[in-house]
């Protein structure tokens, strides 16, 4: 699936881009929204203080959907790298004293993903465009409420194709110090390697911990073997050739339902997906019929693209 690249912004070295085109990234993409689904909070330690029994109840919500790792970056360095624009005050945020990072690492949240659907695959999967993206965003919401029942300030936002503000979610990752780029075009942690997707942030008035350190890239000292496993040898180059990428993957067989060189990559391999969400994600045709097919559903929505 070829895509435009859209316009970037640049500000102190963080890339925001601010046009809609479908832009890769490591979280699936979605025309269709959400419904909002509410989950109970945890059950607070009642000699915690108000503000860390919300940040905790947050925590517990997005962790029992399979999400972290979690990371969030202080207010006054994300306005230092990012444009007025996509400031808290214009997103109506104007409380904002951190911008939280949702990521998800491993098979934990597919796995989590998977239990959802179980309780109405013909809702939740075969009448549902972008599953995955829904689910996200009802955990992404129902820890929003969280923060807002304690009084606290929550914006949502995700890296969807039709969301309302756009942010380069690879970029935050690094901010927030969740990974660092790799050779394949996605961020890679030196605890589950690529297999790392970033899914929404979180922009509140809850004093959550800031831990400014970044991890050191686990491909500096590599011999990098996802080189060698790409056709095109695409990861050697120092910026990822997203439009190139795509056009190998179309004419290369072994490049449509994988990425060998992703795979390839030795760091935090026992977190490698499981196939069947690899298939999901890089061609979501199949991978809707192979998901639909194991909860014994029909598919109504058909194939909507590769490379969710």
């Amino acid at each position: 699936m070829a895509a435009a690249m859209p316009k970037m912004l640049h500000a102190s070295g963080l890339t925001f881009p601010f046009a809609s085109a479908a832009v890769p990234s490591s979280a699936e993409s979605t025309t269709a929204p959400y419904r909002p689904r509410r989950i109970a909070p945890a059950v607070p330690d009642r000699h915690d203080p108000p503000a860390l029994t919300a940040i905790s109840d947050t925590r517990a919500i997005l962790e029992r959907a399979g999400l972290g790792p979690i990371r969030a970056i202080d207010r006054a360095s994300y306005q230092a790298a990012a444009p007025p624009h996509l400031w808290p005050e214009a997103l109506g945020a104007p409380r904002t004293r951190a911008i939280v990072v949702v990521a998800s690492g491993g098979r934990g949240h597919w796995a989590a993903f998977l239990r959802w659907l179980t309780v109405d695959p013909a809702s939740r999967l075969a009448r549902e465009r972008h599953p995955m993206d829904r689910f996200a965003g009802e955990s992404l919401d129902a820890a929003a409420a969280a923060l807002r029942t304690a009084g606290e300030e929550a914006l949502v936002v995700q890296p969807t194709m039709n969301a309302a503000i756009v942010l380069d979610f690879v970029r935050l990752g690094v901010l927030a110090g969740l990974g660092s780029p790799s050779r394949v075009g996605v961020l890679i942690s030196p605890h589950v390697g690529t297999w790392l997707a970033l899914r929404g942030a979180l922009f509140t008035s809850a004093d959550w911990p800031i831990d400014a350190t970044s991890p050191e890239s686990p491909c500096i000292r590599c011999p990098a073997p996802c080189v060698a496993a790409c056709p095109a040898a695409l990861p050697a180059e120092a910026s990822f050739p997203w439009q190139t990428c795509f056009d190998t993957r179309k004419r290369e067989p072994a490049c449509e339902t994988a990425c060998g060189a992703r795979a390839a990559c030795p760091v935090g391999a026992e977190h490698r997906y499981d196939p069947l969400e690899v298939l999901y994600h890089y061609h979501r045709e199949k991978g809707r019929s192979a998901l639909c097919a194991r909860f014994g559903v029909a598919d109504e929505i058909g194939g909507v693209g590769q490379m969710g």
